[in-house]
């Protein structure tokens, strides 16, 4: 592995976005991308935006924004059968592979959800990050309640970052410490940077319905790559609107959790299975 080439002045980045119909959370990410594009012109912007389903009605509406938005490479396409998350990042990552080779025409991979976006100095914090740690293969930091948020989603965004709800990850829920070498329990997939060298190794588990970035990062560590946390390097990330959404959220989490225990038993560690002890301590306590 050539740790060298993980750093440059000018870096090529292409953002990744996997959409179903949600329009304006979509617009709303990609204006914010541009915002910060146009903060720091040391980066080469690109965005991917896959449509995972067949949504005909939302691919005329992005098509219809990409020619209002502050980008200026903007690709959209549409997979008119859906398949799982992973999957569709897969394919966007496939497109960015130079023909014949191993090899890829762009230097990060940046993976953003829809419902999501980035400050003004996002990209800056990149720089920096990197400035720091040269040699940082994958890069992370949390997202963070938006301040318009109603009292369900600030509460739901409390529980997501208490020690009690999500232990060792309630970093990816609230800026927590000073910039560091870290593993996959404090990044996620909304707001990830990895370098394309790590997709020279593997890609996505396509079959994973959640916690697919911790199985890669788990294999990228495996092979030696520097794993970076930053919480300046945060988004604002939409939490649930209602219990019911909250509690089917949890329920996807926990079902990948259980894919990646069966897959990587040695990896879970019993201090993680410390929040459902007290969940099942509240059940128990409410009975």
């Amino acid at each position: 592995m050539d740790k060298t080439k993980f750093h440059s002045d000018r870096l090529k980045v292409c953002c990744v976005i996997i959409n179903y119909e949600r329009v304006d959370l979509l617009s709303r990410c990609l204006l914010s991308l541009g915002e910060a594009y146009h903060q720091n012109p040391l980066v080469d912007l690109r965005v991917r935006v896959l449509i995972n389903g067949n949504y005909p009605t939302t691919y005329r509406e992005i098509l219809k924004l990409k020619t209002l938005l502050p980008l200026q490479a903007l690709y959209i396409e549409m997979h008119h059968s859906p398949t799982t998350p992973a999957a569709a990042r897969n394919s966007i990552i496939n497109q960015e592979q130079l023909p014949g080779t191993s090899q890829f025409g762009v230097d990060w991979f940046y993976f953003v959800d829809d419902d999501a976006f980035v400050p003004k100095d996002h990209f800056l914090q990149l720089k920096q990050s990197l400035t720091l740690f040269p040699f940082a293969a994958v890069l992370g930091g949390p997202n963070l309640t938006p301040p318009s948020s109603n009292q369900f989603q600030y509460a739901s965004g409390d529980a997501l970052s208490s020690i009690f709800g999500t232990f060792f990850s309630r970093a990816r829920y609230k800026s927590a410490g000073k910039i560091r070498m870290s593993d996959e329990s404090s990044l996620i997939l909304c707001n990830l940077y990895m370098h394309s060298s790590c997709f020279e190794v593997k890609r996505f588990k396509p079959d994973l319905v959640s916690a697919e970035e911790n199985w890669l990062l788990q294999t990228i560590a495996d092979n030696g790559y520097q794993v970076i946390y930053n919480p300046d390097l945060y988004v604002w990330h939409e939490r649930r609107t209602n219990l019911k959404q909250f509690i089917f959220q949890i329920f996807k989490y926990g079902y990948g959790r259980g894919q990646l225990l069966r897959l990587r038993p040695s990896k879970l560690g019993y201090i993680r299975l410390l929040p459902i002890f007290f969940l099942v301590l509240t059940v128990f306590a409410l009975i």
